[in-house]
Order: structure tokens, then C-alpha cells, then sequence
């Protein structure tokens, strides 16, 4: 996510870079925020940001971060959104249970 946001701000906002990451404890999770000032995430493309292949990038060989962090919080019972943040770019807000999910 912070490679993401870091390419998002080289590209696209020359002036005034800004990337930002916080951390919070919230009772069982731990939730963190990626965001920048970046040209954000297309409307059209939200519901779709996660699937493999998927990326606003146009070059080859993209399209696997973003699917391997849902894939991953998933395995563990997490959470990932994103939204628009008010910097002006993309903002990924990120729920990690502290327990995980439970073993079958």
C-alpha cells in the first residue's frame, strides 16, 4: 500500500507530495491508513481494485499488490477499503483482528 501511495504522488503530484500512515488500536483490531495526494482511485474502478490483474497502471506485470493484500487479510480475517482521501488522493484503511480468524 505504501508503494502504491509513494508511486501515486511521484506520478502524479509533482508539487506538494504528501503520503501519510497512521496507526490506531481499537479494542480486537488494529487498523491502519495509507493515503496520499495522488490522482486517487476511479469511481468505476473501487468494486474492482482487488481483483488480480486489475490496475490503473497500464504497464505489464501489474495488477498482484493490491489482490495479495486483500488476498491476505482475508486469510486472517481482516478488512481492506479504500476511499477517496482528504488530502485528495486515495485513502486505504486496513482491520487486522488481533486474534486472527480461527482455525477450522
Amino acid at each position: 500500500l505504501l508503494d502504491n501511495a509513494f508511486e501515486a504522488v511521484l506520478e502524479h503530484a509533482p508539487a506538494g507530495r504528501k503520503v501519510a500512515l497512521s496507526f490506531t488500536d481499537l479494542g480486537q483490531e488494529l487498523v491502519f491508513e495509507v493515503e496520499d495526494n495522488g490522482p486517487g482511485v476511479p469511481a468505476d474502478q473501487i468494486e474492482r481494485i482487488f481483483l488480480k490483474g486489475v490496475s490503473a497502471k497500464g504497464r505489464d506485470r501489474r495488477g498482484l499488490g493490491l489482490y495479495l493484500v486483500h488476498r491476505r487479510l482475508d486469510d486472517m480475517g481482516g478488512s481492506v477499503t479504500v476511499t477517496q482521501s482528504p488530502l485528495g488522493g486515495a485513502l486505504f484503511t486496513v482491520a487486522i483482528p488481533k486474534q486472527g480468524r480461527a482455525q477450522a
